[in-house]
């Protein structure tokens, strides 16, 4: 019996990584999956993805393969970069709210996608076509090389996946997004918390101190969007009357 995983393969790639329970991603082509998504938006199973391999280039849009433990493999004319607008719009998190709080947490970029227990990382760079290939971190349980350029990866149904990336990238980047995902579950708690109200509890005033650090962020970019340059000073200063509702007005056409 082939493992759901493990569906959606050519007959001879299936018969071959079922028996070596291994697949090498970096020798992966579209046409060695059969199935094809038609769906837009497509729904994709996030909280199973193991990995979605860009095959774009500057001149070629080919399909896009998606690979989940509970779907198997599947392709779709959707590129990875529509595929993780779609995650956002159904997540409604943003990539400004995703690159916020790396900031804060003075963590390295570029951009994963972290939203519950999914933490999608961006591998197999630099970019083709605009695009990268994505590995879920949540399902990698062991890193190591593979040789140049390459990693093995062990994931948590004890498949082996080989693809193009380092180990000691890897590893920084799978760290950092549980990193991320701590951070938010913290986030969440101390929603919960604030709605219990308990005398003489205090909080943790790194987790206190993020929305002002997300809103100074967001209206700093806002300004600079429109030409108008403004120091992160007076931003700390607009955003603290805002908060109390000072009915005073800046007029930002004067010299400040």
């Amino acid at each position: 019996m082939v493992e759901i995983y493990w569906e959606g393969l050519t007959p001879e790639l299936q018969a071959r990584v079922t028996r070596e329970n291994k697949i090498d991603l970096t020798q992966l082509r579209p046409s060695d999956v059969t199935r094809v998504a038609h769906d837009h938006p497509l729904e994709v199973d996030w909280s199973t993805i193991l990995f979605i391999k860009n095959f774009r280039t500057e001149n070629q849009e080919t399909d896009t393969v998606i690979w989940t433990a509970s779907e198997g493999f599947y392709r779709t004319q959707a590129s990875p970069n529509e595929l993780l607008t779609e995650l956002s719009n159904v997540s409604a998190i943003s990539w400004r709210d995703m690159k916020t709080e790396l900031g804060y947490l003075k963590l390295s970029g570029p951009i994963p996608f972290v939203i519950g227990p999914t933490m999608l990382v961006s591998t197999e760079r630099p970019l083709r076509g605009n695009n990268v290939s994505w590995v879920g971190g949540q399902a990698v349980r062991t890193v190591r090389s593979a040789g140049t350029g390459r990693v093995q990866v062990v994931l948590t149904n004890g498949v082996v996946a080989i693809f193009h990336d380092t180990a000691t990238r890897l590893r920084k980047k799978l760290d950092e997004v549980q990193t991320l995902q701590n951070f938010e579950q913290q986030r969440r708690h101390l929603a919960d918390s604030q709605n219990d109200l308990v005398y003489g509890r205090t909080f943790d005033q790194t987790l206190l101190a993020y929305p002002v650090y997300r809103d100074q962020q967001l209206l700093w970019a806002a300004f600079k969007k429109t030409g108008y340059q403004m120091g992160l000073n007076d931003i700390a200063q607009l955003l603290r009357e805002i908060s109390v509702c000072d009915p005073r007005s800046w007029h930002l056409t004067d010299e400040r």
